[in-house]
């Protein structure tokens, strides 16, 4: 097992309160082993995986993710995580409503929404699952439903990251 997995697994079964000893195994697609600590801590072992991620092309739902640098055939990681967390699959992520506001020292409109709802209104792009101001190219971290920030129009498709000032 790698020295991460184990690590990771040790700091949280130790947070959890739980042995460090699994109490139950499971076997997953693509030689993958599941380990459980009291139904607290989960640890997965994919055999032959390297650093990546792994996902298992496909339309099942089970499969998912295209393979490449660092996309490993083996399982659909998401899937299982997913699964572990209790969420339902096939569910569709609610949409955006981003608020607008406009600053009163300037006559440039703020939107303050998620990183998703930012992209989907073409004020940010995405990249590698990081997200980014269109114009001023600003990090805004990850791209998802639950980062939010507030942007500035500066100019025709230009923002600029205007958090705790509109």
């Amino acid at each position: 097992m790698p020295a991460n997995a184990t690590e990771l697994r040790d700091q949280w079964t130790n947070v959890w309160g739980v042995p460090q000893t699994a109490t139950s195994t499971a076997t997953l697609p693509g030689s993958t082993t599941v380990e459980y600590y009291q139904d607290a801590v989960a640890l997965y072992r994919v055999q032959g995986i390297g650093h990546g991620t792994p996902v298992a092309p496909g339309s099942a739902e089970n499969q998912c993710g295209t393979t490449g640098s660092y996309y490993l055939a083996s399982i659909c990681s998401s899937y299982y995580i997913a699964q572990s967390w209790g969420l339902p699959s096939g569910t569709t992520p609610p949409s955006p409503t981003p608020s607008v506001s406009t600053s009163p020292s300037t006559s440039q409109p703020c939107f303050t929404a998620s990183n998703y709802a930012h992209t989907v209104a073409g004020r940010a792009t995405q990249s590698g699952g990081n997200t980014f101001a269109n114009g001023s190219g600003q990090a805004m971290g990850l791209w998802n439903t639950f980062v939010f920030h507030t942007l500035r129009r500066t100019g025709p498709n230009h923002y600029v990251l205007a958090d705790g000032q509109c």
